[in-house]
């Protein structure tokens, strides 16, 4: 096994197994067995192991994922970030429908909102506050999934393009496009397969037989369920055909698999890849006076037929060539600063209220950002705080509401992530902290095992821990919930790390080796 077990499978020549002894036939045989059973004991280890456990093991270990520069790295601590958010929003959505609303919205204004008046809810938990409620925010952090995702996809073409190898712009963009389909799909897969397994085993329990604290249920949103079938050929059947659903990229309505409700985005991101391959070649050789004129006006395009996710993966395209643009601006900038003094004079340092009016212009806009990023997903016409923005808001997107702040929101925080250096304060101690850039590494994954996990264990886990705590004492519930959700959280973060490793990584590799082989270089 090549990997970070690697070494201790070398040292088995040192131990007393490897030693040339005459041994007889059986002893042969047992000697052989046991040296077979100890190796696939380390590699089992081994691969149960988290990755931040076994990179101890190695003699060096690199705590950034290969092929993203220093200046991209920020924005794979987005997506860590994001990813918990959306885990967190599938576990409290299922207890406490708060989290759909903002703080302060009034039992009068949430039963003209909602049009049910008999539904009574206190709005006036801080946790509902605006960039406080960023935790658990999911519009958000998806529309954060799919800027990124546009972003990465356009940047090494966009390099290339900057250094006019045209042909190599070509060769990477018919890589891209021939590995997407498998590295999105092959995971997805597992997973269901995963799901579905688990769920013939009868592991799996739905949200139903849960309510909040208040006695409300959250019934604003409803999660297709399974059928169980009469028979195993059936259920087989059943998920065969919720597997066609889900990679059926022809279609493009929104379709949500019942047997991993989760991977919903999936076969959206790669659609609007394929958008963004097909609309790349022409991108880069729009003469640059006219690529942001061109390109607005295709998002825009893209916005008012409702193709929201097709224009966030292209605003990450503009994204992507406005940072590079800047990191080339920065290394000329630095270089006319280190230049010898006899090859012309130094410019000025600039004066100190440049710096302070800079750093208080990117602090209301990191503002800003958050606080639209953070939106409540309902009834943000009666929301204090966001009544003068629901009415700025066009109303060509009054059927997808929810969507357009959070949409702007992390279009704005990718934009000032990407834009700034590397030492921006948010960039370099929160963004690119080891932790941050850990869950951007299994981010994916996270995603993609968290929703079985949920049904398996987590639903069980809460309702336990709830119902061990006194239903009369808030404090206690809270408590009950918190721990469990502690439990469950290392439980999601060490699958999820054990699915990126043998699964995503693995998915990846084989996606480079068969495009290797069957395509020309």
């Amino acid at each position: 096994m090549d990997g970070p077990c690697s070494r201790i499978h070398d040292n088995d020549g040192e131990g007393y197994l490897a030693k040339p002894r005459r041994y007889s036939v059986l002893s042969g045989y047992i000697s052989t067995s046991v040296r077979l059973a100890k190796s696939v004991l380390i590699d089992v280890s081994c691969a149960l192991l988290p990755s931040f456990v076994l990179g101890r093991l190695r003699a060096s270990s690199s705590s950034r994922s290969p092929g993203h520069t220093r200046y991209t790295s920020a924005l794979d601590g987005i997506r860590g970030l994001a990813c918990i958010a959306v885990m967190n929003y599938h576990i409290l959505w299922v207890y406490q429908p708060r989290v759909h609303y903002g703080y302060a919205l009034t039992q009068e204004d949430l039963a003209i909102c909602i049009q049910k008046p008999e539904v009574v809810m206190r709005n006036d938990s801080f946790l509902q506050l605006p960039i406080i409620r960023l935790p658990f925010s999911a519009t958000g952090s998806v529309s954060a999934f799919f800027i990124i995702a546009g972003f990465v996809l356009a940047y090494k073409p966009l390099a290339l393009s900057r250094q006019g190898r045209w042909q190599d712009v070509l060769s990477t963009l018919a890589s891209s496009t021939f590995r997407r389909g498998i590295r999105l799909y092959l995971p997805t897969v597992a997973a269901s397969s995963f799901s579905f397994i688990t769920f013939c085993l009868g592991w799996w329990q739905y949200r139903d037989v849960i309510m909040s604290w208040d006695q409300i249920s959250s019934t604003e949103l409803s999660e297709p369920t399974i059928a169980r079938q009469r028979t195993l050929l059936l259920q087989i059947l059943d998920w065969l055909q919720d597997l066609s659903m889900m990679i059926n990229n022809w279609n493009w309505a929104q379709r949500y698999p019942r047997y991993n409700v989760h991977l919903w985005t999936i076969s959206s991101e790669y659609r609007a890849s394929m958008v963004v391959f097909l609309t790349l070649p022409v991108y880069v050789m729009i003469r640059k006076p006219f690529r942001m004129i061109i390109f607005l006006l295709i998002i825009f395009y893209a916005y008012i037929f409702h193709r929201w996710e097709v224009a966030l993966f292209l605003s990450g395209i503009l994204l992507a060539d406005m940072s590079q643009a800047r990191q080339v601006r920065s290394e000329e900038r630095s270089e006319a600063s280190h230049q010898p003094i006899f090859l012309g004079p130094r410019a000025p340092r600039p004066p100190i209220w440049r710096a302070i009016l800079k750093h208080s212009i990117l602090g209301l806009l990191l503002t800003l950002a958050l606080y639209t990023l953070s939106a409540p997903d309902f009834c943000l016409d009666y929301t204090p705080g966001y009544r003068l923005l629901s009415r700025l808001r066009p109303q060509r997107f009054e059927s997808e509401f929810h969507l357009f702040y959070p949409s702007f929101g992390a279009l704005l925080l990718v934009f000032l992530v990407s834009y700034n250096s590397p030492d921006w304060f948010l960039n370099r101690y929160i963004l690119n902290s080891s932790a941050t850039q850990y869950f951007g590494r299994i981010s994916f994954s996270l995603y993609v095992v968290h929703g079985p996990l949920l049904h398996i264990v987590g639903y069980r886990l809460f309702t336990l821990a709830s119902s061990l705590a006194e239903r009369d004492s808030l404090l206690a519930y809270s408590a009950g919930l918190c721990i469990a959700y502690g439990i469950f959280f290392a439980l999601v973060v060490w699958t999820a790390d054990v699915f990126w490793r043998v699964v995503d990584v693995r998915s990846v590799r084989f996606a480079r080796s068969l495009e290797q082989y069957v395509m020309y270089r």
